[in-house]
């Protein structure tokens, strides 16, 4: 069994509950591991430190054995991890609408889909709550502690969250009841295992949630970016058969262009900006974009396209020319790209 990867990566991914949910580290894989490897487990697990202010509490009754107590320890520790990401992406986003992409994927991309899914094992493998009390199978009881612990874990990530950056939350604002009526269509119970946190409750949230993560910043007066909905004209002809509105979802792809400006790709007249390799790293996004979707295979025109005039299509847009980068790139640039701009993996697929 492989322990959690204590690695650091800001991004909004939940990757370990993913583990638990769907993948290697699924309790009900591994019946027969004695109860000696899970207390050597539970020993490798390196405490992180919050850094932040919690807004609530997770009151869930204290595991029972050697494997609740290490599946317990692991998925607190995440979500710790995790909180402390969440903060770290918001503290770097310097415009409202780069805090607004990350508070609303994280919610509505990441932790509502999972608590569903959460809700679906628990109805596949019989993991209901009541099996917590006098339930002489002490493989399914612990079973069924580990999902409802991961269960409460999310929901109390949705409300911390949601709390946290509520003037950046689009929809509407969710209490604990309503989690557990629109994304587990149950009632919620009666000791929902959550409280708010008394220390936490101050008139302004948004200032309660860091220690060091989020430092107030003198006021800067600077030009803003304003994405242009639609095509840009240059001096020089745009060679593409592309156009904006051949663009699957003009919305996310200008909120994209929002991430290119503010990670120093494009200013705001929308020219490339030159810095060494760059263009490199520009090819790449161009392919994560064809990679999700962003462009039509075909136009109402009946033209059909091909990935260059993709390429073609932003490089006007942008005013450079990366044919030769995007030709000639490789997986491993793609890679060390992607994983250094983790907003990436975030990025929405257009359907």
């Amino acid at each position: 069994m492989v322990l959690q990867d204590q690695a650091k990566t800001m991004n909004n991914e939940l990757s370990l509950f993913n583990r638990i949910i769907f993948g290697d580290l699924r309790p009900w894989l591994a019946p027969a591991i004695h109860e000696d490897k899970y207390k050597s487990l539970s020993t490798e697990i390196k405490a992180e430190i919050p850094r932040y202010t919690p807004l609530y509490k997770v009151e869930f009754p204290k595991h029972f054995n050697p494997k609740t107590k290490y599946y317990s320890s692991l998925i607190q520790n995440e979500t710790i991890i995790y909180l402390n990401n969440i903060h770290l992406l918001l503290s770097d986003s310097k415009t409202d609408n780069l805090k607004e992409f990350w508070t609303n994927t994280t919610l509505s991309k990441k932790l509502e889909p999972q608590i569903k899914d959460i809700k679906k094992i628990i109805l596949e493998k019989e993991f209901s709550i009541d099996n917590l009390v006098n339930l002489a199978d002490i493989e399914l009881k612990s079973n069924t502690y580990i999902i409802q612990l991961l269960k409460v874990e999310l929901i109390y990530l949705y409300l911390e969250i949601q709390k946290a950056y509520i003037q950046h939350v689009r929809n509407d604002i969710l209490e604990i009841s309503d989690i557990y009526s629109n994304f587990l269509n149950e009632s919620a119970p009666i000791t929902p295992f959550i409280t708010i946190e008394s220390t936490s409750i101050k008139e302004n949230i948004n200032t309660v949630v860091v220690n060091e993560l989020i430092k107030p910043k003198e006021e800067i007066t600077k030009p803003v970016f304003i994405p242009i909905k639609g095509d840009i004209k240059r001096e020089k002809k745009n060679k593409s058969k592309f156009t904006f509105e051949d663009l699957k979802d003009p919305k996310l792809f200008i909120q994209f262009e929002t991430f290119l400006h503010e990670y120093g790709f494009i200013n705001i007249e929308y020219n490339y900006i030159e810095d060494h390799g760059r263009k490199t790293e520009l090819a790449a996004i161009y392919q994560v974009l064809i990679s999700k979707n962003y462009f039509r295979a075909k136009s109402m025109r009946r033209n059909k396209y091909e990935p260059y005039h993709y390429r073609q299509f932003l490089d006007h847009r942008y005013n450079t020319d990366v044919a030769y980068q995007f030709k000639t790139i490789t997986s491993e640039q793609m890679d060390s790209v992607t994983s250094k701009y983790h907003w990436l993996h975030s990025l929405p697929v257009c359907r």
